[in-house]
């Protein structure tokens, strides 16, 4: 994807950070949206709706902006949220089935399968809570964190068909969705989408599953750490040896480990320190905490 260099915004990518860490505080604290600094530095926020499918650990909320719509995907959330994030990424995710987006030649589009069965778990929830809000039309953005960033990849190519207005997409900590020809046609039919797929060198989320057939997708936007040592924007490939596709897979096991504790995990601390806190549920206040809130 050849996202023009200009287009990226690092305040903009702030306010979809803490929008994907939102997503991790509980119905009514959202409903209200009085979540914490999720959605302090956010305001403005209006029609708040939650969708969640507790048997696929899947769970997406819908508002309104005053210029826009936001669809954000939750991510994981504390130890054992994580080992079920893994588990995906190693076992059902790595299963890949077919995605009406491409065929050519024999080849066809494939996504990992439990990408696509927590994204189908949500997805009639998702359009018509948008629907309901009065989004059908409005120009609509998708976010989402680590498996949740892979969950936002499917709507945006499920919601175009659908004829909603797809207009901007930031994802933070986005595993590998699909094969090399998924990317390709992904690429090719939203190469006017301002789509940004930001990393961290320390999450070893956006190493799974692993390259080939896996392959990335979008504008990758790579940072080494801290946003005070800036960011790359890569070229286009999804796979910038120049960024985090530099990494191999001895450092990607030390950096699983580090994620034994969350708030020392990569995968948690996007645009540090710019943004404050940690991508956890612990940063919702303390009556919206509660992931499995109805």
């Amino acid at each position: 994807a050849r996202t023009p260099v200009c287009a990226f915004s690092e305040r903009e990518a702030l306010d979809f950070a803490y929008l994907s860490s939102a997503a991790l505080c509980g119905s009514a604290a959202l409903e209200s949206w009085d979540c914490g600094p999720s959605c302090d530095n956010v305001p403005g926020m209006e029609s708040v709706r939650r969708i969640d499918d507790h048997s696929m650990d899947a769970h997406a909320f819908v508002g309104r902006l005053p210029d826009r719509c936001i669809l954000s995907f939750r991510g994981a959330d504390g130890f054992d949220s994580w080992v079920h994030t893994l588990r995906s990424l190693d076992l059902r995710s790595l299963d890949l089935v077919e995605f009406p987006l491409c065929s050519k030649e024999g080849s066809f589009c494939e996504v990992g399968a439990g990408f696509l069965e927590s994204y189908n778990a949500l997805s009639m929830g998702i359009k018509k809570s948008l629907r309901e809000i009065g989004c059908g039309k409005a120009p609509l953005s998708v976010t989402g964190h680590g498996m949740g960033a892979a969950l936002a990849t499917l709507a945006i190519v499920d919601l175009s068909r659908e004829h909603f207005n797809m207009t901007t997409s930031y994802t933070f900590g986005q595993p590998r969705v699909g094969n090399e020809e998924f990317a390709s046609a992904f690429n090719r039919a939203f190469a006017d989408l301002p789509f940004f797929r930001i990393t961290r060198a320390d999450d070893p989320v956006v190493y799974l599953p692993p390259r080939g057939p896996f392959h990335h997708i979008g504008t990758e936007v790579y940072y080494r750490g801290a946003t005070t040592r800036g960011h790359r924007i890569c070229d286009g490939s999804g796979e910038d040896p120049s960024c985090a596709g530099q990494v191999d897979d001895g450092e990607v096991a030390a950096l699983l480990l580090q994620c034994v504790v969350p708030q020392a995990c990569g995968h948690m601390r996007y645009l540090q320190p710019a943004r404050h806190g940690a991508m956890i549920s612990q940063e919702c206040r303390a009556a919206a905490r509660g992931k499995f809130l109805p």
